[in-house]
């Protein structure tokens, strides 16, 4: 559905890995097309390699980049349309179990204008959102760049993260992982928070621009946000800065895919993100190449 570059594929990603203590090699097709690939160095046993997203899976030039790096293994996640089951299997990839992006995402198309976008919602969306702000609920707009000088409102919006996650039993990056992706995208991002009273905050999402599209990153809400709706109205608030900002997608991100166990817990997610209007894309999944038949037999019975 969206054929601009993605997330996973533009420098301030990159930036963001290389701040996790990623290597980054710019593989290149001739047309202008580039893949990014991460490299992780481990001492004395080689290295890991992934690429997530990339416009083209350049086979070859992985190949040679994995006999210089003295790879254990390659990890390709391609794009929507990317290359099908057999051809990664005729270049000896296999298909895992452990995606590092999600397999399957809701995206809103955002050309329509609001009020048609409106009347496209689901009715307990509408109906949700007016609660929220009868509710007394109001929202926060923090770009990333006023966060960083404010480590106060990043503390916040954590603080909410970890805590849906523990609840819900979804893994959360550490906090460092969140401090890094804030410093790569500060001039593209913000925090939209909502808050009840002065100071409560109670949902809140770590919101991307990329392009021409908006990106639903991070998000998270408190048991009392929840009940009191706050995150519907953090969505509705996305979706009007997207399309002030002149976007023609958003990108909700991940929901439950039967494919992978790992996204079973989403349900929920799944029922929430679908209110929305949006569309299903379902990715190609996440296929490993091993160079080490140890790490190959340990990721088989997932030791």
């Amino acid at each position: 559905m969206n054929t601009a570059t993605d997330l996973h594929q533009t420098p301030e990603w990159a930036e963001f890995m290389s701040r996790l203590g990623w290597k980054i090699e710019l593989l290149e097709n001739g047309e202008g097309e580039v893949c990014r690939v991460f490299i992780k160095n481990l001492p004395f046993l080689g290295s890991i390699v992934k690429t997530m997203r990339p416009a083209f899976v350049p086979f070859g030039q992985l190949e040679e980049l994995a006999k210089r790096r003295r790879a254990l293994f390659i990890k390709v996640e391609s794009a929507e349309g990317g290359p099908e089951e057999k051809v990664l299997l005729a270049n000896g990839y296999v298909r895992d179990n452990w995606p590092l992006c999600p397999t399957k995402i809701v995206s809103v198309d955002l050309k329509p204008g609001l009020d048609e976008l409106w009347n496209k919602f689901s009715k307990d969306a509408r109906y949700s959102i007016r609660k929220a702000e009868r509710n007394g609920i109001t929202i926060e707009v923090i770009p990333l760049n006023d966060a960083i000088l404010t480590p106060k409102r990043l503390q916040s919006f954590y603080k909410i993260f970890k805590s849906t996650g523990q609840e819900k039993g979804f893994w959360i990056p550490p906090r460092r992982e969140l401090e890094a992706k804030v410093l790569a995208f500060k001039d593209k991002g913000y925090f939209i928070l909502a808050r009840f009273g002065p100071d409560e905050y109670l949902s809140g999402s770590l919101v991307i621009f990329s392009g021409k599209t908006a990106y639903y990153e991070y998000a998270a809400a408190t048991i009392v946000g929840r009940k009191l709706l706050a995150q519907y109205l953090v969505v509705w608030e996305l979706i009007k800065m997207a399309k002030e900002r002149d976007c023609n997608l958003l990108d909700l991100g991940g929901i439950a895919d039967p494919r992978f166990k790992i996204s079973r817990r989403w349900g929920s997610l799944s029922v929430f993100k679908s209110k929305f209007c949006g569309v299903e894309s379902t990715y190609p999944g996440s296929y490993t190449k091993y160079y080490n038949p140890l790490i190959k037999f340990l990721f088989k019975f997932n030791l």
